[in-house]
């Protein structure tokens, strides 16, 4: 058995975003080195900065231009992840939410090519991203 998850919802600034086509969420960072003068051995690693990356691509391009278009608007990002079971002697279901109380888009919304509705955002966490 393996679980599984798919994107189910996501709002933005409380706008609906539906019709998810692709959602990606990357967390990472920077970390550095601290290698002292008479040694090859880390002595300690700093954290320079953590952020979360979002991308989330629907079909409801009207929606998706309604929600906002500018870069650097922010307000609450809420997706609600669908956990799925598969596989023999599959058991449990239920969703986890991912909330980001101040993102930012980083990239202008980017329609889809003519004759296609689809449309993509990319948001990046400017606070702290919570699971529950």
């Amino acid at each position: 058995m393996s679980l599984g998850f798919r994107a189910k919802t996501a709002s933005f600034g409380g706008t609906g975003l539906t019709d998810l086509t692709n959602l990606s969420v990357r967390q990472g960072g920077a970390s550095y080195d601290l290698i002292g003068d008479a040694s090859s051995n880390v002595l300690d690693v700093f954290v320079d900065s953590i952020a979360t990356d979002i991308t989330v691509s629907s079909n409801d391009c009207t929606l998706m231009g309604a929600a906002s278009n500018e870069v650097g608007d922010s307000g609450s990002l809420i997706i609600v992840f669908e956990k799925r079971a598969t596989g023999r002697a599959a058991a449990g279901s239920g969703d986890k939410t991912l909330t980001i109380t101040a993102a930012l888009i980083s990239k202008d919304f980017n329609a889809g090519s003519n004759g296609i509705g689809a449309g993509t955002f990319t948001f990046r966490a400017a606070g702290q991203a919570t699971w529950s």
